[in-house]
């Protein structure tokens, strides 16, 4: 299985398309979040429509299925079932994978990382700016997310059992 990946084409296709207008700049392949417009579904995303458990799939056939995918298919990565049965037939080209999501790139987030380390060295100054600190404020949404949930999970583990236990000593 190979991969083509013709990353040194795509600059050239954006650096050429720096000549053009705003309108006729290429709206599928960039390598920065300057040149992407994004779409309906990406400015209506939200991390929380992972827990309804059925969604219609999205129209668009380059549209990531992770954001249709409902809790088990997210999970179990079961959206990526047809992307891995294809490399598995046939060599997968660059035109086979996924369109990102616009709140997912990697430009973005370095443009915001970047505004947050501007925030950071002007209110700590230079020589106590933390990256650690800026890396943290970028990801702490996710992070309490995480925790909650892992909490939540770890304490029903330990109050299943204990539930039980009282349970059958009522009984008994």
């Amino acid at each position: 299985m190979h991969i083509i990946t013709p990353h040194l084409e795509m600059a050239k296709n954006v650096d050429n398309s720096k000549k053009l207008l705003d309108n006729e700049r290429p709206q599928t392949k960039m390598l920065s979040s300057t040149y992407y417009v994004p779409t309906e579904e990406d400015k209506s995303y939200k991390a929380w429509k992972h827990f309804i458990p059925f969604r219609s799939e999205s129209r668009d056939p380059k549209a990531l299925p992770l954001m249709a995918a409902g809790p088990i298919n997210y999970a179990t990565i079961h959206w990526m079932n047809k992307l891995i049965y294809k490399a598995y037939k046939t060599d997968l080209t660059i035109d086979d994978l996924y369109q990102l999501p616009w709140k997912d790139c990697s430009s973005r987030n370095s443009e915001r990382f970047e505004k947050i380390w501007k925030e950071e060295l002007e209110t700590f100054g230079e020589e106590e700016a933390s990256v650690t600190r800026a890396v943290y404020k970028m990801i702490k949404s996710r992070v309490l997310c995480a925790s909650i949930i892992i909490f939540s999970i770890t304490g029903f583990a330990i109050l299943g059992p204990v539930r039980t236990q009282i349970t059958l000593c009522c009984i008994l």
